[in-house]
């Protein structure tokens, strides 16, 4: 018999689905540990009996089913389950099929991938703390202003911003974005390149934070900051995209797809506590408080993008991840006699030394003390 109780593994897989609908089985490991869940999702897929706190009666059969082999090896719920987790989860599941009428999944490879980034992304979110439930977060609009308060941040999947507009879904269907994220610190159009380099559509992402600046000033009361949140695998990816980057490579012009920042955020224990940190009000410059003094800030001054000037040295935080401003500020210090040197959290040191060079000037902060320090801890929402 399979018990499914409050907060465990299988709980979580159960609720993943009913949020994003199918989940990649390689990706259980941004749910928890990776041996333990995949030992769990094999078992829900056997029919089995199954006790839900929630109900005295048992149910006899399989919860989820796979379909599809390797990469395209992918989880969703079996219809035969309907009825007795719609007792406790009757919102999650009615979201659930209105996204999904029926349980229908198209099979195409391409359908499949885009599912899979936009679960991912999602699971990454409700594990840092950072609510995704269409009937929990605030709802959006685009007839008319009128702002939101997020204090608590959300949120919107790519299929719901799409459906804001109908007229302007048909320019922006090839938009690689997986959503957007709304906060204290501002507006994110969050992109999830996984284990290989996006390849942008210039003019469908161009297009799209157009539609977000929209959607901003309708729903918010702050000015969009035309930010994006790079997710991937690890740094490996930030790597490969600044080298495709500054090699020229059409289909990945980071500064030309309308972003004055791009955030790039591993999806691992560290990337959760650095997105943490980001949900922070005025995060960005606390965290410049807390590398240097006030007199030595910078910010908007200066031949050349650089935080602060410490007795002749150029200092770059990159605590914040902005692989745009990173770049630029590399190709202003190499090959000059500037004296130069980044500030990064632990866990970026090795790419920064892939990149920088193993002779550059990096200095270390462990993002743990950070992270507790400014007080960004929230709690897993699966």
């Amino acid at each position: 018999m399979i018990q499914i109780t409050p907060g465990s593994h299988a709980f979580r897989i159960i609720l993943t689905l009913l949020l994003t609908g199918e989940f990649p089985f390689r990706s259980l490991r941004l749910l928890g540990d990776e041996r333990t869940l995949k030992a769990i999702a094999t078992r829900l897929c056997k029919s089995d009996t199954v006790q839900f706190w929630w109900i005295d009666e048992p149910y006899l059969g399989r919860v989820i089913y796979l379909s599809g082999k390797g990469k395209m090896k992918t989880m969703r719920l079996s219809k035969k389950v309907f009825p007795f987790i719609g007792d406790v989860l009757e919102r999650d599941l009615h979201q659930y099929l209105c996204a999904y009428p029926q349980g229908h999944f198209r099979g195409d490879k391409t359908r499949i991938d885009r599912h899979h980034r936009l679960a991912e992304t999602t699971a990454f979110m409700m594990m840092s703390g950072i609510e995704c439930s269409a009937h929990l977060v605030p709802q959006l609009q685009v007839m008319e202003t009128l702002p939101l308060d997020f204090e608590e941040p959300a949120f919107y999947g790519s299929k719901y911003l799409k459906s804001l507009g109908n007229d302007e879904e048909k320019k922006t269907q090839f938009t690689r974005l997986t959503g957007s994220l709304f906060c204290q610190s501002g507006n994110y159009i969050v992109y999830n390149s996984r284990d290989s380099v996006m390849n942008w559509n210039g003019q469908g992402e161009r297009k799209m934070v157009q539609n977000m600046e929209t959607i901003c000033k309708c729903n918010y009361y702050i000015d969009p900051i035309k930010s994006a949140i790079l997710l991937g695998i690890d740094y490996d990816i930030a790597l490969s995209t600044l080298a495709r980057y500054e090699g020229g490579d059409k289909s990945v012009m980071l500064s030309q797809q309308g972003f004055n920042h791009i955030h790039f955020v591993p999806m691992t224990s560290e990337g959760r506590k650095l997105l943490q940190i980001m949900m922070l009000p005025n995060w960005k410059d606390d965290l410049l408080l807390y590398l240097f003094a006030e007199e030595q800030l910078m910010v908007g001054k200066g031949s050349f993008t650089y935080d602060a000037l410490v007795d002749g040295v150029h200092m770059l935080s990159f605590l914040d991840s902005d692989i745009l401003k990173l770049s630029a500020y590399h190709r202003s210090v190499k090959g000059r006699d500037y004296q130069w040197a980044v500030y990064c959290f632990d866990f970026q040191f090795y790419f920064l030394t892939q990149y920088l060079g193993s002779t550059a000037d990096i200095r270390i902060i462990d993002i743990d003390e950070i992270h507790r320090n400014m007080g960004a801890d929230r709690r897993a929402l699966l």
